[in-house]
């Protein structure tokens, strides 16, 4: 890129030149109406010639589609928005909050003030402020009592978001996972239809704009063939003249060559700037030196601006450049970026990319305070919970809203780039609920088998139980069937007809029948009857 002398002394020669073409030309133009009037068109084309050479356009802003170059752009103009926006709130004394989520749902945050908790809470209140004014005053306990059902409302909303997103997932079943699943399956069957009809409208304008370029293009052809030989006839007119004129053709061209020589020997000097010549090198390179240790980067201490107006006409500038780098590295690299600005005296400034700032919240406040819940204030402080109804009312559009858009509703009013984000948003929380599923089927499943495997061994306790007792039973059985087939074999004893004997000694007389098995118990039961 040329530098700004080498840009202005090619304007000085250019300007030189089309001063003294414009001064020798009408001695040399025909006075043949037909042939001034081609001179007429081919200065104009020359004229509109140079206006496209030397003007400068605007650069349309795209999205990077290389994946490392759009990282490593992210990674510096990110550093680059974080400097400005300290920088902005040291020199100015602003508050600045910034919040950049990367194309990977990475959160950058930068807040100026004592925490970003209370900056949000100012900038609600400012933007909550024309809708709270607008409300007709009611009985107070009413509308506490709707703010109350409006806060449980808005739980409700934030903790069904949380699922559709594959988030606190905790809490839910199998069956409410498939349920869940199934659902964004359709979600996204719709969500997927939806965005090739977006895609086939898009293709179909920019095939219509291609056959309108193409026309054009045509059309620009057919005028540059046409100044080509305007042209053509110009320099053939210019030659028969010189012929005609060859002393006057002659001074001109001297006179013509005279101005180029000037312009190169004083190239700026027709724009009215003489640069000071430097004619020792060492001294443009000691006064380069001296000078150089002014911008070197992290040597100079930022501190607020005590001029007042310098201080505004500062924060003014950087403000917009602030603001111009944050819809810069929205663009360029795909990031959500949400940045509030307030002025020394309150003014508020905001940028959100595609202008969703209460979508970029709503995800900085999950991606934060995930497990945090509202707190409920006091009934007498009223103030709180009348900006909190306001706040919550605006919050519970936006979880309706998103969650229409969760289930495949109401996806016209979103745009191409909108879609595919939520498209990829409902690929990843399918895949947690997937995962998050699995998960409790593995669970369940090794559950099971532990409790397959405890009762198989409770099993196998009480068969072994059961075998040691029919052991015992059956030896048992055994004991008292041989006990029986003994005292079967034995002889029977004979009646005894002792009747003056004690029950003593028929105890002992039984237990002889029993052990003894030779003739001396008929011999004693004999001699007892015959005693008798």
């Amino acid at each position: 890129m040329p530098s700004i002398k080498g840009k202005k002394k090619y304007l000085g020669l250019s300007f030189g030149i089309q001063q003294e073409s414009q001064a020798i030309l009408p001695s040399t133009r025909s006075r043949n109406p037909k042939v001034r009037n081609d001179q007429d068109g081919v200065d104009m084309t020359l004229l509109s010639f140079y206006k496209l050479i030397m003007g400068r356009g605007k650069v349309e802003l795209k999205r990077i589609e290389n994946k490392i170059n759009r990282q490593v752009t992210f990674a510096k103009r990110r550093n680059g928005l974080l400097k400005k926006a300290y920088e902005l709130s040291v020199l100015c004394e602003a508050e600045v909050a910034l919040i950049v989520f990367s194309t990977r749902g990475k959160l950058y945050e930068f807040c100026s003030g004592s925490s970003m908790e209370k900056t949000l809470e100012r900038y609600q209140r400012c933007s909550y402020s024309a809708l709270e004014a607008s409300q007709p005053a009611q009985d107070s306990q009413s509308r506490y009592q709707d703010y109350l059902n409006l806060k449980a409302k808005v739980e409700v909303l934030q903790r069904t978001q949380r699922n559709f997103l594959g988030e606190d997932l905790g809490h839910l079943g199998t069956k409410e996972l498939q349920q869940l699943e199934n659902q964004l399956d359709m979600s996204l069957r719709q969500i997927r239809s939806t965005k090739t009809q977006v895609m086939h409208g898009q293709i179909s304008d920019l095939l219509r704009k291609e056959q309108m370029l193409l026309e054009a293009n045509h059309e620009l052809r057919r005028k540059l063939e046409e100044c080509d030989a305007a042209i053509e006839r110009y320099s053939w007119t210019t030659k028969e003249q010189n012929q005609n004129v060859p002393n006057s053709s002659h001074h001109q061209s001297a006179q013509f060559e005279g101005v180029l020589d000037h312009s190169q020997c004083n190239n700026t000097l027709q724009i009215g700037y003489n640069p000071p010549e430097v004619t020792d090198h060492h001294e443009l390179q000691s006064s380069t030196q001296s000078h150089s240790g002014l911008f070197v980067p992290g040597t100079v201490q930022l501190k607020r601006i005590e001029n007042k107006i310098n201080r505004q006409v500062t924060f003014s500038k950087r403000r917009t450049g602030l603001l111009k780098k944050a819809h810069e590295i929205s663009v360029l690299c795909d990031a959500q970026v949400a940045l509030v600005v307030f002025s020394n005296k309150g003014k508020l400034c905001e940028y959100a990319t595609d202008s969703c700032m209460d979508q970029i919240l709503d995800r900085y406040e999950r991606y934060s305070y995930a497990e945090r819940q509202l707190v409920e204030p006091d009934i007498e402080s009223q103030c709180n919970w009348t900006f909190e109804y306001s706040r919550l009312k605006a919050k519970v559009e936006l979880l309706q809203r998103n969650q229409r858009h969760y289930l495949g509703e109401d996806l016209d009013s979103l745009t191409l780039k909108e879609i595919q984000s939520l498209e990829h948003q409902l690929e990843t929380a399918l895949k947690q609920i997937r995962l998050r599923k699995n998960q409790l089927m593995h669970e369940s499943i090794s559950e099971l088998q532990r409790k397959e495997r405890a009762m198989q061994e409770q099993n196998n306790l009480l068969a072994k139980k059961i075998k040691e007792k029919e052991k015992a039973a059956a030896e048992e059985v055994h004991n008292w069937e041989q006990q029986n087939n003994g005292l079967n074999l034995l002889p029977q004893p004979l009646p005894c007809l002792n009747m003056g004997g004690t029950q003593q000694d028929e105890f002992l007389q039984v237990r002889r029948n029993q052990l003894d098995l030779t003739l001396e118990p008929l011999y004693s039961c004999n001699l007892g009857c015959f005693a008798a």
